[in-house]
């Protein structure tokens, strides 16, 4: 008499080396279409975001004001120029800012395309530093594909 695993008997199925393998990669082949779908709405998300004409934020097209400021030599921080061009945030982004918006013009896009790419580079930096901690042993195969 042969002996059947207790899940080939909750499914009714024996399951065989063959059908467990295609079984996996038809889960890894979800899983990554997935995340592509995923991936490709964000990115979607993001652009519509970076293009919207107007601003979305409180003081958005402050920094705009602070920034062409800066451009043009003065200090925003002046008695003169307040409180039109009042911000509570530090002035690094801004003068990181200046030179660009010589080159491209100060628009809302290239402030917001400039805070992401420094979001993603925080980002980069977040996950380089938790790579270095954490081992990877226990993950799974479509994990460490991402990894």
């Amino acid at each position: 008499m042969q002996t059947k695993s207790l899940r080939s008997l909750y499914y009714g199925i024996r399951m065989t080396e063959n059908y467990s393998a295609k079984l996996g990669i038809t889960l890894n082949s979800i899983y990554l279409a997935c995340i592509i779908l995923f991936a490709v709405g964000i990115t979607y998300n993001h652009i519509q975001l970076i293009s919207h004409d107007y601003p979305l934020d409180y003081n958005e097209g402050g920094m705009l004001a602070i920034t062409s400021t800066i451009e043009q030599g003065g200090n925003p921080y002046s008695l003169q120029s307040q409180p039109a061009r009042i911000s509570v945030y530090p002035i690094l982004y801004n003068i990181l800012l200046a030179p660009l918006s010589h080159a491209f013009g100060a628009t809302l896009e290239l402030h917001r395309l400039v805070a992401g790419l420094f979001i993603l580079a925080c980002c980069a930096i977040c996950f380089y530093l938790c790579r270095k901690a954490v081992s990877y042993t226990h993950l799974t195969l479509p994990t460490k594909r991402i990894v």
